[in-house]
């Protein structure tokens, strides 16, 4: 990443056959778009009544979010790659992006080492023609140096209108596309794997390029909002981007905000708070247009910098002391309330009604495999002015849902915390819908019985344990009063509070089936679907 000039404000609107689909329990404002994309004044309607509203699954909106790291950057906290693993594991991200090198073998275990500890999968840049190699070294590279199943796609030079400037860019970068493109496919170990186009820093570049739809197999952007709302320029970049990889899904390999507030640069700082307030709506935002997936920018703050006047020091998800900002803590509650791993499912469709829903509404109802509907609402309104570098209130809306039956509903706010803000069993729920992401629980109510499964988010491995982390088992009337856990004859109980645990003194390289079940008054309920694990 780099800085780039801040783009103009226009308000994107919602588009794709998804967007579609959930705009249906939207009203429409009083006063449409203008033609030029510029936002007409907000006006609120009475909800109107619906058919059923499809839900999507809510795993596929955590498979949707990665973050960039630069596990071969030692003068940088990413030198501590045990610690890089960890901080993944704990976000619950499972996609991440990095910079591939030749002749770096530190890098290759680094790779080994974080693919296998947080259980993720690599997007890799693969070279740039200012460095030694060409593309044929790098794909070699990840077959013959990298383990099967750490890398998930390969990608093409980043943002070479901005490094290559002052050369024939084009050439080299369209070159080195093509390169690329035909070396992994000939390759047995990369074959099978997604070629991304490579991404530009400036939109007005793309008309440059001519057509790689031949030499990529998914379209490669990088939409910063540069301060603004997360909704900002999506559409305007999208549409230049694909104009160079046609009908190709489409990855955004980096998006995000930095925190440097007392930076000269073009591109516009947001406090650490209001990055915690806009990176949820930033992937939902991504996530309503169709796209395969979008990478925040990035981990850890790279450098050292405590006039906060560089912005490249300043992107991180986490301090350089490996402390939290908001904008982590607010993704790793979303991401946990959303995790649902498994096999494919069909969702189901939920009839309900929101009064008071405002014009500048988004949302996205899911589910997940035990029947529990989680729904996302927020607005695409700004809480920072960027330019004067203050915050803006925004009043919030008091929206009513409804539904035909009795629920048990649950809402958070996963900028504030994990905890639920309400909890109410009954055909209605107020919430007052502002500038942060709101999300609500639907469960069916059902006579006290034992409880449901509990929903493994985690099984990592380590020497002679196993540590498993999972989402609270459904009630079903009666509270969770414990939960335990079994591996190869080895049993825990912990406490009803408790989402992790780890279980000690297990037989080493062994491949090993974990157990969970919860407990209430009536009894234990179902074990939650296997996990497997090989210990070290």
């Amino acid at each position: 990443m780099r800085t780039r000039p801040a783009p103009t404000v226009l308000a994107g609107t919602v588009v794709g056959a998804l967007a579609a689909a959930l705009l249906a329990l939207v009203p429409a404002p009083a006063t449409a778009h203008p033609a030029d994309g510029s936002r007409a004044p907000d006006r609120t309607a009475p909800a109107r009544a619906t058919a059923p509203l499809a839900a999507v699954p809510s795993d596929s909106i955590v498979d949707s979010y990665g973050v960039g790291i630069h596990l071969n950057f030692l003068d940088t906290p990413y030198a501590d790659y045990g610690a890089v693993a960890r901080a993944l594991a704990d976000l619950g991200v499972r996609h991440v992006r990095d910079d591939l090198f030749l002749g770096a073998p530190r890098q290759y275990d680094a790779i080994r080492t974080v693919a296998r500890d947080a259980g993720v999968r690599f997007d890799l840049i693969m070279g740039r023609p200012d460095r030694p190699g060409t593309p044929e070294d790098f794909v070699r590279t990840v077959a013959d140096r990298l383990p099967a199943g750490a890398v998930e796609s390969l990608e093409g030079i980043n943002e070479w209108d901005h490094f290559g400037s002052g050369t024939d860019w084009v050439t080299a970068l369209t070159t080195w596309q093509q390169r690329l493109y035909t070396a992994a496919k000939a390759e047995p170990a990369t074959k099978d794997l997604p070629v991304l186009a490579p991404a530009l820093a400036f939109r007005r570049n793309y008309s440059q390029t001519g057509d790689l739809t031949p030499y990529a197999d998914e379209a490669n952007a990088h939409i910063y909002p540069g301060g603004f709302p997360p909704s900002n320029q999506i559409s305007q970049i999208t549409q230049a981007v694909l104009q160079t990889v046609r009908s190709k899904p489409l990855v955004t390999t980096e998006a995000g905000y930095h925190n440097a507030m007392n930076t000269t640069n073009g591109h516009l700082p947001v406090p650490e708070d209001v990055a915690g307030v806009y990176l949820p709506r930033l992937l939902l935002e991504h996530v309503l247009r169709g796209e395969k997936r979008v990478y925040s920018y990035e981990l850890i703050d790279e450098f050292d910098d405590p006039g906060l006047v560089d912005p490249e020091s300043h992107f991180g998800l986490l301090r350089r002391d490996w402390s939290p900002k908001p904008a982590y803590a607010a993704m790793q509650n979303l991401l946990g309330l959303l995790a649902d791993p498994g096999r494919s499912f069909v969702p189901e469709s939920l009839a309900l009604t929101a009064d008071g829903l405002p014009g500048d509404a988004r949302y996205l109802l899911t589910q997940q495999r035990d029947g529990r509907f989680v729904l996302l609402l927020w607005r695409d309104v700004s809480v920072w002015d960027p330019v004067n570098r203050q915050p803006l209130e925004v009043t919030p809306a008091d929206v009513t849902l409804r539904l035909d039956d009795a629920h048990r509903l649950r809402a958070y706010r996963p900028t504030d915390g994990a905890e639920p803000v309400a909890d109410v069993t009954g055909t209605s729920l107020p919430i007052r819908l502002d500038g942060q992401v709101t999300a609500v629980t639907i469960d069916p109510v059902v006579p006290a019985e034992v409880p449901g499964r509990p929903r493994v988010v985690a099984a990592r491995p380590g020497a002679h344990r196993v540590t498993l982390t999972w989402r609270p088992a459904a009630a079903h009337g009666s509270p969770v009063t414990a939960y335990r856990l079994r591996a190869a004859g080895r049993r825990i109980t912990v406490g009803a509070d408790e989402v992790r645990a780890t279980i000690l003194r297990l037989p080493a390289d062994r491949r090993l089936r974990v157990v969970i079940r919860a407990r209430n008054d009536v009894g234990w309920g179902p074990a939650a679907r296997s996990a497997y694990v090989v210990t070290r």
